[in-house]
C-alpha cells in the first residue's frame, strides 16, 4: 500500500512546490510497517500526512504561531485508493486544489 502512496506523493509534492508551498516527501526506515510522510508548510501552517504500509494514515495541521491543532484525522484505507479524495480536506486547509 505504501508503494501506491509513494507513486502518488512524488507527483503531488512537485505540484505543491510549483504552487509556491514548501513541501517534502520523506520515506521512513524500512520496518515491518514502513511509513512515508509529506510535510507541507506555508506562512501560517505546518501540515503532515503520514501513511503506513499496513493501510493507515494520519493527517495533522498546526497553526505555526500558536502551535494549536487546526486539523487532525487518523483512519485506515484500502487499495485501490484515490489519494486525492482521501486527502482533499487536508489540502483544502492550505487552499490547495487537487
Amino acid at each position: 500500500m505504501l508503494s501506491d502512496f509513494l507513486i502518488w506523493a512524488r507527483v503531488r509534492v512537485v505540484e505543491i512546490q510549483r504552487a509556491g508551498f514548501d513541501a517534502a516527501l520523506t520515506i521512513g526506515v524500512a520496518t515491518s510497517n514502513s511509513s512515508a510522510r509529506i510535510d507541507v508548510e506555508d506562512e501560517r501552517c505546518l501540515g503532515r500526512i503520514t501513511v503506513w504500509d499496513a493501510g493507515s494514515f494520519n493527517m495533522e495541521i498546526i497553526d505555526g504561531e500558536s502551535g494549536s491543532a487546526i486539523f487532525s484525522r487518523h483512519a485506515d484505507f484500502s487499495t485501490p485508493c484515490n489519494f486525492d479524495q482521501l486527502f482533499v480536506d487536508f489540502f483544502s486547509e492550505f487552499g490547495i486544489a487537487l
